[in-house]
């Protein structure tokens, strides 16, 4: 049972820090002071995130359109130049088996991942995640908005 509340504590740890939310502080800590960079807490890591891009895709589809291609291109040289680490993560919309949505959420995240590398950015520098359709409801109520891979610095 201990194992289980540790995994939903990670889980809900990734969570925040996709949503750019700091983890709760405890009970008798004073609130964090709010900086420009947030520092996210996942797992054992403590990672800033910063948006680089968003590429969207089609239902129930995980190839990367043509117009999707155009916007990795131009992230290539902005992920390449930097020399950060990128977390790449994975949604789907909300119809369809979390199971199947949680497969196609990983394999968008890594056809993209893919990509990338094939582009000249350092795969020892990429990390990929799927989050399925849990959580979508935060990039939004619509079909086309949730079906995204979200490419992130890790600072």
């Amino acid at each position: 049972m201990k194992e289980l509340q540790r995994i939903a504590d990670d889980h809900e740890r990734r969570i925040r820090a996709l949503e750019g939310r700091r983890p709760e502080a405890p009970a008798l800590a004073p609130p964090a002071p709010r900086t420009e960079q947030r520092t996210e807490v996942v797992g054992p890591y403590k990672w800033q995130l910063g948006e680089v891009g968003t590429i969207y895709f089609d239902f129930n589809r995980f190839d990367i359109k043509e117009s999707e291609a155009r916007k990795l291109d131009e992230l290539v040289g902005k992920i390449r130049e930097s020399g950060r680490e990128v977390l790449v993560v994975g949604f789907a919309d909300k119809r369809g088996p979390s199971s199947y949505n949680f497969n196609l959420s990983m394999w968008r995240a890594q056809m993209t991942a893919s990509y990338l590398a094939k582009k000249g950015v350092d795969i020892g520098k990429i990390r990929v995640a799927a989050y399925g359709k849990e959580i979508v409801d935060l990039l939004g109520r619509d079909f086309e908005a949730q079906r995204v891979v979200k490419i992130y610095f890790i600072h």
